[in-house]
């Protein structure tokens, strides 16, 4: 089933009948620096975009009812499908990158499917990856297949993870499954985790969090409904 909701996602597929609205069909995604660009409309509409070096994979539209896209990277040194900030990632089928989205500021993932990344040896691949920045929202999404981390944050970038918010999606593989750091001046701030179901797989647990005071509610293991406690 999860490797199918991400066309058709519900409240009650995604989080076990927990209050996750369902997202409008449009979808539309930019970025500076993709190798390419694909684009499709009309019902029933999608598009595929495949990059083998280099940088991000493409910058990727569809629109209309059933429509979507598909961007494959054919080995891990095509970094990632978008980066880094600015943009709206909207029904996206995205495998075979290194990492699959970079998300470092003002972004929106919405009823997307990352998954099957490179996963190379000595690489540390993420589904979503932030090097710091504020405002990413990662909603109605299946996250798995990533080495490292399904969400992955850090400070590299001089700037904390702030007003990250990941909800209504199902979360699984990696280390952790969610890995949020940071520390110092560049702590984590306003982490919110909500309403998600999460795989057995990860290596350690669920989640780590060096946000002194997330928010996390409501999430669950999809094969029991058992939930999640924090901390």
């Amino acid at each position: 089933m999860r490797t199918l909701f991400f066309f058709a996602l519900t409240a009650a597929t995604v989080a076990g009948g927990a209050a996750c609205s369902s997202s409008d069909t449009s979808t539309t995604s930019s970025t500076t620096g993709a190798e390419s660009t694909t684009s499709s409309s009309g019902t029933g509409g999608s598009s595929s975009t495949t990059s083998s070096a280099g940088g991000s994979a493409s910058t990727s539209s569809a629109s209309g009812s059933g429509g979507s896209a598909s961007v494959e990277g054919t080995n891990g040194d095509v970094t990632s499908a978008i980066s880094f900030a600015n943009y709206t990632a909207r029904r996206l089928n995205i495998h075979g990158s290194s990492d699959g989205l970079k998300a470092d500021s003002n972004v929106l993932i919405e009823d997307c499917w990352i998954h099957d990344l490179s996963n190379g040896e000595g690489e540390h691949n993420d589904d979503v990856q932030s090097t710091g920045g504020k405002g990413v929202t990662i909603r109605h999404s299946v996250l798995e297949g990533a080495s490292n981390a399904a969400v992955q944050t850090g400070d590299e970038g001089g700037a904390s993870t702030e007003d990250l918010l990941i909800e209504c999606s199902w979360l699984s593989g990696g280390g952790y499954t969610l890995n949020i750091r940071g520390g110092g001046k560049t702590v984590p701030k306003n982490t919110r985790v909500l309403n998600n179901r999460f795989g057995h797989d990860a290596g350690y647990g669920p989640w780590t969090f060096d946000d002194p005071d997330p928010t996390v509610t409501g999430n669950v293991y999809d094969a029991d409904n058992k939930p999640i406690a924090y901390p």
